[in-house]
């Protein structure tokens, strides 16, 4: 249900919105560098990667991504389109806009 209210709410706004992008791919140095250039030329602002090696051949990565809703849709489907990406998955949300960002541990 939460996916649902989730997917609604990320259709209905065009701007606030977060996304983490899951991509598998092949271990290779060309599409590497395609990766961090789609990145820093990205309308969509990349808050954080985490990289993964899983196997000698293969790299787990988590975007977090922060932008519009269209922003973020072009970043993650240039990536998809990759060659050697195996798997993509886009995972959406919004957060109310009037939050303030205070960051306490």
């Amino acid at each position: 249900m939460r996916m649902f209210i989730s997917e609604a709410e990320w259709e209905a706004n065009q701007e606030g919105s977060f996304a983490s992008l899951n991509i598998v791919y092949n271990h290779k140095p060309a599409l590497m560098a395609a990766l961090l250039e789609a990145q820093h030329g990205a309308e969509a602002n990349v808050l954080s990667t985490v990289h993964v090696h899983l196997t000698k051949k293969h790299c787990f990565e988590v975007l977090t991504i922060k932008g519009t809703r269209a922003g973020i849709e072009k970043l993650a489907n240039k990536i998809k389109g990759f060659s050697g990406i195996e798997y993509a998955h886009l995972f959406r949300f919004n957060l109310p806009s009037d939050e303030k960002f205070e960051h306490h541990h």
